[in-house]
């Protein structure tokens, strides 16, 4: 079926407009040429068999002639024997070169019959024997006449007697030997002669029902063309008569359409508007010239080239549907916006001869899309506004609350020096401040996961070190609450898992912590083990079970969205911003996995995470890990080192000090990218911590300076720590881009900081 779609497309219209009739030319072309050939082969056949039955008689008649010229030759040598009288002797030798030539002739035509050939062969035999007999008699009738022959002595009679019976009956023998095989020769032709009369009576009967079968067939055939080509003709008729009435009704239809409907002829360039296309143009029926040009008078100029472009096309067989979409000039002078349909009609020969369409008004839509168009830019600016503000509200926030943090890390680091009341104060503190933390951690990691531009790692650790963790910052909350907690991950104490460490943490404190928040009593229980999905596959379950005040099932996907409770008063009792469970459950779903919940109202609930696991079973318990932190240099090696500490804002300046003064590091402090610039310039450091905002130039700016003059002036690498407050995505790639070698989010975590501090002390050392 393709291979026939395929021929037919490529066959030309006006092949498809006239195939019927190519079809019966062709049908009457080999009527014409099967009777044209049987003709032919009839005379053929006929005159073959006509050939053979004259070449018969000719057989026949040339030996009859050979027999009469052969008793000719006797006679008349007898004669001349007898009296010695010359003309017989010339008619004697005149029969014997016609029967020679005879004979020949007769040897031509038998040449194709085996049997026959024989036999001529055999009568030239005899005919030898014949001449050769007559000669002699001849010869010696001659000689006996001459005197010399006379003065012999003359014969015995009885010899001569002997002599001549002896020749006689020689000349007879041939003689009748000839008229023998003349006969059968005669005999056999004659057969011949009947098998071809009969051969050729029958082949002109069968030549007469040859043709007869050829003449009906054809005539059949020009009935059944005939009778087709009626039908056709009656079948054209009722469609023109159809075509017509249904004209009619069509333009009954267009009158009562809301469309405006045009038709083009272009046999005769001339144009018909509907009423309703004119009114939607704010004309009356008849004031819009009946022509082509009024239309394309009337497009506005901004799409008339489009648009006669897209009919010509149409038009011209490149494209399958007319459908566009322009503006058409209103009588008052506005611009209406039309959707315009069409088909167009053509002629035997594939050339157009008529566009028939229709127009839809539709200014209102393209109103309401304009409409769409400037609230979706005005929610696009909305949105940018929103991140630029989530950006610049997350480097004002997070840069003072890196010093206060800092600041909490240090009094908790020395609270044993304090009072009850001064240890109380800095507990407070600490907690304000991981509070405030996790809010902007919060509100920041939904903003990521929402524009889909949140990346997670994949590196291996050490889930045991991981529940660890969790346990420490937990353990001590539910003591203080009076609840039970443990954490049972027995089986998983070996196991490596590859994944976002940061993340998983990240879920499992909100859900812990969730649970020990709605606990008043009772406990806390949470359990890690592995699974298998309904593929087979291996999946890290973690189940979080509290003996909470629970969740009413129609409020299970309440509170997995963003700044939503179940209960409002849950929100003034405990506390929260309602984004710990929806970003958990976005960050399950990226890790592949989920979150489930069973609760009831008074009777606790269980929440369930569900996360694809790849973990393999580490060969020494506590042996390290590529990826681990790297080991902490001796206070000699950094005590010779240098570092140049880039912040302009004075409380990060102090703690930053703070921090690096507690690992007893050489630095030196630089508030502008132009200060640090200079002062790097001037001191060989061992690294750099750049903060990126800052005044003069930037954090960027003065990387990309320092790379630049490496680069020229072949100096070793100095490694760059990027420190922004910023945390958007996007920010730890500019600060690579830049040519800083790591990026540390604020509010800077000391330990955090440490770790870069020594990783690249250590690589420096290496390099060295």
């Amino acid at each position: 079926m393709k291979l026939l779609t395929t021929i037919r497309a490529k066959v030309p219209p006006f092949v498809h407009r006239y195939m019927q009739y190519l079809v019966a030319g062709g049908l009457l072309i080999v009527c014409c040429a099967v009777m044209f050939f049987n003709i032919y082969g009839n005379a053929v056949s006929i005159n073959r068999f006509n050939f053979d039955i004259e070449h018969s008689y000719t057989v026949m008649s040339k030996n009859q002639q050979l027999a009469l010229h052969i008793e000719r030759m006797v006679a008349s040598l007898r004669g001349y024997v007898m009296t010695g009288n010359s003309p017989l002797s010339e008619d004697y030798k005149q029969a014997q070169a016609e029967s020679s030539d005879l004979l020949a002739d007769l040897s031509e035509l038998m040449q194709t019959d085996a049997s026959q050939s024989i036999r001529i062969k055999e009568l030239q035999h005899y005919f030898l024997i014949l001449s050769e007999r007559l000669d002699n008699e001849a010869t010696a009738r001659e000689t006996g006449s001459r005197p010399a022959r006379m003065m012999r002595r003359k014969p015995d009679e009885k010899t001569v007697a002997s002599a001549t019976a002896g020749s006689v009956a020689s000349i007879d023998s041939a003689r009748d030997n000839i008229s023998r095989i003349s006969n059968d020769i005669l005999l056999n032709e004659k057969e011949t002669l009947d098998a071809r009369q009969k051969a050729l009576a029958e082949g002109r009967t069968s030549a007469r029902l040859r043709t007869f079968a050829c003449s009906f067939l054809t005539a059949v055939i020009f009935m059944l063309l005939n009778v087709f080509y009626t039908r056709q003709r009656m079948k054209r008729d009722r469609s023109e008569a159809g075509l017509g009435e249904a004209e009619s009704v069509f333009r009954l239809a267009i009158e009562g359409a809301n469309d405006g409907f045009f038709e083009w002829n272009f046999t005769n360039d001339t144009a018909f508007y509907s009423r309703q296309f004119c009114a939607m143009l704010g004309y009356d029926m008849g004031q819009l010239p009946p022509t082509q040009a009024a239309m394309r008078d009337i497009l506005h100029p901004e799409d008339r080239t489009r648009v006669l472009s897209h009919i010509d096309r149409y038009l011209g067989g490149e494209i399958s549907e007319y459908l566009s979409v322009y503006r058409l000039r209103h009588r008052s002078g506005r611009w209406v916006w039309v959707t315009a349909r069409g088909r167009a009609l053509y002629d035997r020969e594939g050339k157009p001869i008529r566009l028939v369409g229709a127009h839809t008004d539709i200014t209102h839509i393209k109103a309401y899309e304009e409409k769409l168009e400037k609230a979706k830019e005005f929610a696009e600016k909305a949105n940018r506004a929103k991140t630029e503000f989530l950006a610049h509200m997350s480097h004002e926030i997070r840069t003072p609350l890196t010093a206060i943090s800092g600041i909490a890390e240090i009094f908790d680091a020395t609270k044993d020096a304090l009072t009850d009341k001064q240890r109380q104060l800095v507990k407070a503190l600490g907690s304000s401040t991981a509070s405030l933390k996790d809010l902007v951690n919060d509100i920041l990691d939904f903003s990521k996961i929402e524009s889909g531009e949140l990346e997670l790692e994949d590196k291996p650790f050490r889930l045991q070190d991981l529940f660890d963790q969790v346990v420490a910052i937990f353990e001590l909350k539910a003591q203080e609450k009076g609840i039970r907690f443990s954490f049972d991950y027995g089986g998983l104490d070996r196991q490596v898992f590859h994944g976002d460490r940061t993340r998983l943490r990240q879920i499992l404190i909100n859900l812990v912590g969730n649970a020990i928040k709605f606990t008043a009593k009772g406990g806390v229980a949470v359990i890690a083990g592995k699974t298998a999905d309904a593929n087979g596959d291996e999946t890290l379950r973690i189940e979080v079970q509290d003996t909470g005040i629970g969740i009413d099932p129609a409020q299970y996907a309440m509170i997995f969205e963003r700044f939503k409770q179940a209960d409002s008063s849950v929100s003034r009792k405990y506390g929260g911003t309602g984004l710990g469970l929806p970003i958990s459950l976005r960050l399950a779903r990226l890790m592949g996995g989920d979150i489930n919940v069973e609760s009831a109202v008074g009777h606790g609930s269980t929440f369930t995470l569900g996360v694809p696991i790849r973990a393999r079973v580490a060969e020494t318990p506590g042996a390290p890990l590529p990826e681990e932190r790297a080991p902490v240099p001796t206070p000699q090696e950094i005590h010779a080192k240098r570092v140049l500490l880039v912040e302009d804002y004075e409380g990060n300046i102090v703690i930053l000090s703070y921090l690096l003064d507690s690992i007893q590091c050489g630095y030196d402090v630089a508030r502008t990218g132009l200060e640090a610039l200079n002062k790097w310039k001037e001191t060989p450091y061992d690294l750099l911590l750049m903060d990126v905002q800052m005044p003069e130039m930037d954090g960027f700016t003065a990387t990309a300076q320092i790379r630049r003059m490496e680069a020229e002036k072949k100096l070793p690498r100095t490694p760059i720590i990027g420190m922004t407050a910023h945390a958007l995505v996007g920010d730890k790639e500019k600060c690579i881009e830049s040519g800083m070698d790591s990026y540390l989010a604020k509010p800077i975590i000391e330990a955090d900081l440490k770790s870069k501090i020594f990783e690249f002390l250590n690589m420096k050392k290496k390099v060295a």
